[in-house]
């Protein structure tokens, strides 16, 4: 298993470093188009940063609220987790 292990860290470590280059990119791009929504370039739209609404359920507050109804609403599911361990 070494063989796999250390090109799976190698592969970790190289995702890492783009994800953080694609985090910087993308706020770079964010922070010249400021309010507007979209981007463009040489006149055609090219990239859109809308304001957008989620809804969602805390549930904490449901905990804290309605403790009653929790067991109700409860989805309980079985996963897996795979981890790679630091040597």
């Amino acid at each position: 298993m070494t063989e796999p292990l250390e090109l799976l860290r190698q592969i970790d470590q190289q995702i890492e470093k783009l994800g953080l280059a694609r985090r910087e990119l993308r706020d770079s791009i964010k922070k010249r188009l400021a309010d507007a929504e979209v981007g463009t370039v040489a006149g055609r739209a090219v990239v859109t940063w809308k304001v957008a609404k989620r809804v969602g359920v805390s549930h904490r507050l449901l905990v804290e609220r309605y403790p009653e109804i929790l067991p109700q609403v409860q989805d309980i599911t079985t996963v897996r987790t795979f981890r790679v361990l630091p040597l």
